[in-house]
């Protein structure tokens, strides 16, 4: 009671527009700022101390008393600077249940009128503190406990804390929205939309800025309105600018979906500003620094982090990100690991663990943290995400068989989560597999019908997703022999790219060139591919400069494409020019910045480049190189057949 009642008062009288009141949250943000450690009670002097500090005019000071099954409950509202009582009341009622039935909305008319507000508003303002929140004492207990583990990013804890409260009273909107958010956190997107569907048809018992979160929420999921869901975040922080969530969400849009990052790092330094010990608002500030480059700043903000509160997995994921970044692997890797110490299943440490032994090619530790990140995913979402990552490691090393396997799993996990990105992710794998084995027609139904779940699911970066797989089926069908299918489609990529915006145009105009080179390679025309693979990924080019794309398909599978060039030298007879080219491609994976990783194969041809040179000890290196890392790869792969030959032969 002593956290409920405070917060169903602070709730009730915001509700009515009529003056702003601090909320429970923003009163302990200030005692931190003032030196005092939170505690679940503040006395009325340093509520006083408090107000002076926020300019707030007045404060409610209160108690209850229990005497067999009668509650009381008393309050004083006091001008904060005099000290001078304004209103004083106590009411009781039978029952615990009374509190919420009735005495906190009578208490918060008794202090409305005591601030001074005319009685005629008070009497139409809505003050029905249940038909906002829950009747029920104990589910809003639970419902606090799930807010606070949301706040600290355990989103079990929190699921757990919001499925009791929901149990105890199915009709608790603002319970719904937190769960969705923690559902969509944990890749449950089915339940997701299920939980926010319910909350939405509950629209009316919220207050108004809780409607406001709500909307949001329900644009984003279900509407998947993302124009809309931005306007409701700006509404949001024009009309709360201390609720400091707000500012949370919306950087995390702009972050995520606008890559904005320096308008994320605008909402995330007003969140810091309001409560400026708050870890979680430093490590959003150390990822969006970190994004924009500036290392330094990332830095200071883990210094800051580290002094204030003790190491938390969501932060230690986020260091180790940046150390990534930065090619520190070794730090990297330890931040990841001491992160699932503290939290066995946080997803995020296995999905970047096993990326980072990856870009290391280190291979064998990839796929043990990705069987790790398997038998730890506590969802089928996370599950669909965690088979696609060892999906893709497998294809990886030539052993397609198993990847095939893996993806066909994220397939079913995904369509079980209705995590219809997933899906997409694991019919891309299928695809590049299926080409891979020169198996097209199966490739191309898998990239037609991951066109059709981006467009007609995900519908997000619809115009980005269209030209991305044109691209996907304009190598396919070069790998078929097919040109003019591929020009038909280079065409295609063209009349799209007016439509996309941000960096994802620069990044889809560099696809396009490299499949426009390889088009001409095809053809002869060997300038003219030299010409577009330079421009696709020279210096300058997206692939060095404009970092990973935070969500989608573009790194992972794109980064195989990158030897235009050097393939162009070769077939001029460049030998020199062409062995340039992959050694350079070779040091690329020194950060995941922009690219995550060499595919195995340009150690094959770097091998067959340094025996036309008659650099014999190279040649042999990078043939027992490739082969080490095929070791597994599926019987009859003509590369691995060739490289045992050449190498036996030096």
């Amino acid at each position: 009671m002593q956290k409920a009642i405070p917060n169903l008062l602070i709730t009730n009288l915001e509700n009515t527009g009529l003056f702003y009141v601090a909320t429970w949250e923003r009163m302990q943000d200030i005692l931190k700022q003032m030196g005092v450690k939170a505690a679940p009670i503040i006395d009325s002097d340093l509520g006083f101390d408090l107000c002076r500090r926020e300019g707030i005019k007045a404060i409610a000071i209160g108690s209850f008393t229990k005497a067999g099954d009668v509650f009381r409950t008393d309050v004083k509202v006091l001008d904060a600077e005099t000290k001078r009582i304004l209103k004083s009341a106590n009411i009781k009622g039978t029952g615990v249940d009374s509190i919420l039935d009735s005495q906190i909305d009578a208490l918060s008319r008794e202090m409305s009128l005591g601030l001074g507000i005319d009685k005629a508003k008070v009497e139409a303002a809505p003050l029905r503190v249940k038909d906002i929140t829950t009747p029920s004492l104990q589910a809003y207990d639970y419902f606090l406990k799930g807010k606070a583990a949301y706040n600290l990013v355990n989103w079990e804890e929190a699921k757990k804390n919001l499925t009791k409260a929901l149990e105890i009273d199915p009709t608790f909107a603002m319970a719904y929205v937190y769960l969705a958010w923690a559902n969509y956190n944990t890749g449950d997107i089915k339940a997701q939309n299920e939980t926010i569907e319910k909350a939405m048809a509950l629209s009316n018992k919220t207050s108004q800025k809780d409607r406001l979160y709500l909307e949001a929420g329900y644009a984003l999921f279900i509407q998947q309105d993302l124009d809309k869901h931005y306007a409701l975040l700006k509404e949001l922080v024009q009309k709360y600018p201390d609720e400091k969530w707000a500012f949370h969400y919306l950087g995390d849009f702009l972050m995520m979906n606008r890559e904005d990052f320096a308008g994320a790092a605008s909402q995330f330094e007003k969140w810091h500003k309001l409560d400026p010990q708050n870890p979680n608002a430093m490590s959003h500030l150390i990822g969006v620094s970190y994004l924009m480059g500036d290392f330094k700043k990332a830095a200071e903000y883990i210094k800051m982090h580290d002094a204030v509160a003790p190491p938390d997995p969501y932060n230690l994921t986020v260091q180790g990100i940046m150390y990534g970044l930065m090619g520190q692997f070794d730090k990297s890797v330890a931040k990841y690991k001491e992160a699932l110490e503290i939290q066995p299943d946080i997803s995020y440490a296995f999905l970047w663990l096993t990326k980072t032994y990856a870009v290391r090619e280190e291979f064998e530790e990839s796929i043990k943290w990705a069987n790790e990140y398997i038998s730890r995913a506590s969802s089928a979402g996370l599950k669909s995400e965690a088979y696609c990552q060892r999906g893709f490691y497998h294809y990886w090393r030539g052993i397609f068989k198993d990847a095939l396997s893996d993806f066909d799993r994220a397939d079913k996990m995904a369509e079980k989560a209705e995590n219809w990105l997933n899906k997409a992710y694991a019919l891309e794998g299928k695809g590049t597999i299926y080409l891979a084995m020169g198996e097209f027609e199966l490739g191309r139904a898998s990239f037609e019908n991951e066109l059709k779940i981006l467009v007609g699911r995900v519908r997000e970066q619809v115009p980005f997703h269209k030209a991305y797989v044109a691209w996907r089926l304009g190598n396919l069908a070069l790998g078929q022999g097919q040109i003019d299918s591929a020009k038909a489609n280079i065409s295609e990529i063209k009349t799209i790219l007016p439509e996309i915006e941000g960096k994802d145009k620069s990044r889809m105009t560099a696809l396009r060139d490299l499949l426009q080179g390889e088009v001409l390679l095809a053809q002869g025309d060997l300038d003219g591919a030299l010409a577009a693979g330079q421009k696709a990924c020279g210096p300058g080019s997206p692939y060095w400069n404009q970092g990973y794309r935070y969500y989608g398909l573009f790194n992972e599978y794109t980064s195989y494409y990158l030897d235009l060039v050097a393939k162009v030298f070769a077939k001029k007879g460049d030998v020199a020019g062409a062995i340039s080219e992959y050694e350079n491609l070779l040091k690329m994976p020194s950060t995941y910045k922009s690219v995550y990783f060499v595919h195995p194969l340009y150690h094959y041809r770097l091998g067959v480049l340094y025996e036309r040179a008659g650099q014999v000890l190279k040649a042999r290196a990078q043939y027992e190189r490739f082969l080490e890392l095929w070791k597994n790869a599926d019987p009859g792969q003509l590369e691995v057949e060739d490289a045992k030959k050449r190498l036996a032969a030096l």
